[in-house]
């Protein structure tokens, strides 16, 4: 009998454990999925530009996404910035939906779409680091905090308390590739580049 209930309760503690570490792998996966990341699109065209740009523009508020839609010559471009979830809905949209018109004018779905890169805006990433600097030493931590506030406020031009790089989403026209290259700098993608333009 003894044997038996250890046995019992050793079953007992060994789903205990499964169930914790089930626990903090979806709390894990939760956690990836709430943090703030960067996504960023290639279109091979667009037969319908104004119903297209209206279309993404309303998901992207629909699901309170952040970024640009990017022409530069004949690259059409997509940088998105949001939580993970936000932007697999988006995806899940963009690629099952429709979005543009055929060569009759007929509805169709994106077809040709490159999801080129997501990952986790460094800039957050940056952010927290210095945050943790800060934090190690309390007697600068005033000055630092006032200071690192300043210049969020005058990069963002929309607060202090803004994670983000981009305070909206909207349409850009851009002359030369040093410009986006300097777009794509603000979340971190600037080695992106290059794969962006269709180059290794």
């Amino acid at each position: 009998m003894m044997t038996d209930g250890g046995s019992g309760k050793g079953a007992g503690e060994a789903a205990d454990v499964a169930s914790s570490q089930g626990s903090l792998e979806s709390t894990s996966r939760g956690s990836q999925n709430d943090e703030l990341q960067v996504l960023l699109l290639r279109l091979d065209h667009m037969h319908n530009r104004a119903l297209y740009g209206r279309t993404i523009g309303s998901w992207v508020r629909e699901l309170r996404l952040t970024g640009r839609l990017i022409f530069q010559g004949n690259l059409i471009l997509i940088l998105l910035e949001g939580d993970g979830l936000a932007l697999r809905e988006y995806l899940v949209r963009h690629r099952t939906e429709s979005v543009d018109v055929d060569s009759r004018g007929r509805k169709c779905k994106e077809r040709m779409m490159d999801v080129l890169v997501q990952q986790p805006l460094r800039r957050q990433q940056q952010q927290q680091q210095q945050l943790h600097q800060v934090t190690q030493n309390r007697k600068q931590l005033t000055a630092v905090a006032a200071a690192a506030t300043s210049c969020v406020s005058r990069e963002d031009g929309i607060g202090s308390g803004s994670e983000r790089a981009f305070p909206d989403y909207r349409e850009v026209h851009l002359e030369t590739l040093d410009q986006l290259r300097q777009l794509l700098q603000q979340v971190g993608l600037e080695e992106w580049l290059r794969p962006a333009v269709g180059l290794r």
